[in-house]
């Protein structure tokens, strides 16, 4: 119990205050009361959990694009400064950590390919690398003429890191 600021003492429930044995009584009085209200209203028949679910309609478990979507989506992140990583995973099926584990060696813009063979995943809030998610994960991807025009040649000299994470070069 609490007075608030009119004076008045009421119980508490916001600060988790323990309840003393009068209320918890009460309180448990209330609820099988509600319970042989409930028993009564359903007329002695047990609520069967799986009858009482209602079903919500859900997006399928793979959401896949029209192509219209996908044509919308490239345009609109061509001009992002990551497009070279979202044309790949758009158009290939590569998972984002695939392609974010990418290194410069693993690509080969004279032959058109990239090597997958690692990801990055983020546990805890930390980043790791490792293998991709299954054996046959770890493939090469050919890549189209176009999407191998807008990767930069070589890893951009601000970076020191061996990861690709190219800047895309906008081609138009």
């Amino acid at each position: 119990m609490y007075a608030d600021k009119t004076g008045s003492a009421e119980f508490c429930t916001s600060t988790h205050m323990p309840l003393d044995l009068h209320e918890w009584n009460f309180r448990q009085a209330q609820f099988r009361e509600y319970r042989r209200a409930e028993k009564l209203r359903r007329g002695g028949r047990r609520v069967d959990p799986i009858d009482a679910y209602i079903p919500v309609p859900r997006p399928s478990a793979v959401m896949v694009w029209t192509p219209e979507q996908t044509r919308l989506f490239l345009e609109e992140a061509s001009q992002h400064r990551l497009f070279a990583l979202y044309r790949p995973i758009t158009l290939r099926g590569l998972r984002r950590g695939e392609m974010c584990g990418l290194r410069w060696k693993d690509v080969d813009l004279d032959a058109g390919t990239v090597n997958i063979a690692w990801q990055l995943v983020q546990l805890a809030g930390r980043i790791h690398e490792g293998r991709p998610k299954t054996d046959a994960s770890m493939r090469t991807i050919a890549l189209d003429a176009e999407t191998i025009a807008i990767l930069p040649s070589r890893p951009q000299r601000r970076s020191t890191s061996r990861r690709w994470l190219p800047v895309a070069r906008h081609v138009r």
